[in-house]
C-alpha cells in the first residue's frame, strides 16, 4: 500500500495534466502545486493532519517547559528567602573559621629606664643570645645609676626587649595584639589556636519583616594539637626566662607571657544575619567567640 509520500509524484503528474488546461499553468509555483495536491488527495489530507498534530505537540511541550522554569525560579527565590537552622549553621561556621581562637603571646621583657649597673644590662643581653633568642630593643638602652649618680632622673617609657618567635610558631602568627583598644601600641602577637568549630543553632528570631534575623547558637572549638604543643613549649621557655632575668633587673619585671583562651573555646553566642537578593549573609560581627573583644 502506497503512503502519502509515495503517491505524491503520481498526484503531482495528474495535477500537472489538469493545470495544463488552465490559463494559470505557466505561472504556477511548485510549492503551491504541492500544497494543492496534498489538500485534494486523501493521503495528502492525512499527512497534513499529522503535521498539524506535531505542531500542537511542540506547542504543548514548549508551554510545559516554560511552566517548569517559572516554578523552578519561584521555588529558588523562596528557598533563598527562607532561613532555617541548617543554613544558619553553615553561614556561622564559615564566618567563625575566618577568625579562630588565638593565643595572646607577649614576647617582650620590659626593663626600667634606670638600672643599677651597666654590667647587668650587658649580661642580660648576652644571656638572651646564649639562650638562642633573637631580639630587638625598643626605646634605647636604659641609664645606669652608677654612672649618672643618685640624683639623676629620667622620664619616659620603659625599655622593651622584643623576642622573636620560634620558627615552628611563625606559621600561626595572625598579627599584632594591641590590648583592649585597637589604637594602642603593639603589645604582643596573636597565634592561631583553634582548628575546627562545631555550631548548633538553638533559636532564630526573624525581624524587620523577614529581612533580618538574630541567630542564637552554641559553639565548641577543636584545638590544633600541634599548635598547642608548640605553644606549651614556648610557655615553658618563658617561665625559665623569668626566673633567670630577675637577677639582672632586680625587681618583679614584666616578662614574656602566653595566654591560652581555654575558657573561650566553648560557649553560647548570637550572630546577626541579613537577607540580600542572593540569599542570607552574616553581618560582620564585632566580637568573635573564642577571642577577646575590643573592649576588655
Amino acid at each position: 500500500m502506497k503512503t502519502g509520500h509515495s503517491l505524491l509524484p503520481e498526484l503531482r503528474s495528474y495535477a500537472n495534466t489538469a493545470w495544463e488546461r488552465t490559463p494559470y499553468r505557466a505561472n504556477m509555483p511548485d510549492s503551491i502545486l504541492d500544497a494543492w495536491v496534498r489538500s485534494r488527495s486523501p493521503s495528502g489530507r492525512k499527512l497534513q493532519g499529522m503535521q498539524l498534530r506535531a505542531e500542537d505537540i511542540a506547542q504543548w511541550v514548549t508551554r510545559i517547559v516554560i511552566a517548569v522554569l517559572v516554578v523552578a525560579v519561584a521555588v529558588g527565590c523562596a528557598s533563598r528567602s527562607k532561613l532555617n537552622r541548617r543554613t544558619a549553621e553553615k553561614l556561622i561556621v564559615t564566618t567563625l573559621m575566618k577568625k579562630p581562637p588565638v593565643v595572646i603571646v607577649e614576647p617582650r621583657v620590659i626593663v626600667p629606664l634606670m638600672m643599677q649597673r651597666r654590667s647587668d644590662w650587658e649580661a642580660l643581653l648576652s644571656g638572651l643570645r646564649e639562650k638562642g633568642y633573637q631580639f630587638r630593643i625598643r626605646g634605647g638602652p636604659p641609664s645606669f645609676r652608677e654612672e649618672v649618680g643618685p640624683l639623676f632622673a629620667r622620664i619616659g617609657p620603659d625599655v622593651e626587649i622584643w623576642l622573636s618567635l620560634p620558627e615552628d610558631l611563625t606559621a600561626l602568627d595572625e598579627g599584632p595584639y594591641r590590648g583592649c583598644h585597637a589604637l594602642e601600641e603593639e603589645k604582643g602577637r596573636l597565634l592561631r589556636y583553634g582548628k575546627q568549630v562545631k555550631v548548633r543553632v538553638t533559636g532564630i528570631r526573624i525581624q524587620d519583616g523577614g529581612t533580618q534575623a538574630v541567630v542564637e547558637y552554641a559553639y565548641e572549638w577543636e584545638v590544633d594539637k600541634e599548635a598547642e604543643k608548640a605553644l606549651e613549649r614556648l610557655q615553658r621557655s618563658f617561665d625559665e626566662l623569668k626566673d633567670w632575668a630577675r637577677q639582672f633587673i632586680g625587681y618583679n619585671p614584666k616578662l614574656p607571657t602566653v595566654e591560652f583562651p581555654r575558657e573561650l573555646l566553648k560557649g553560647n553566642a548570637t550572630m546577626e544575619l541579613r537577607l540580600y537578593d542572593d540569599g542570607w549573609r552574616v553581618v560582620d560581627p564585632w566580637i568573635f567567640p573564642g577571642r577577646k573583644g575590643p573592649l576588655c
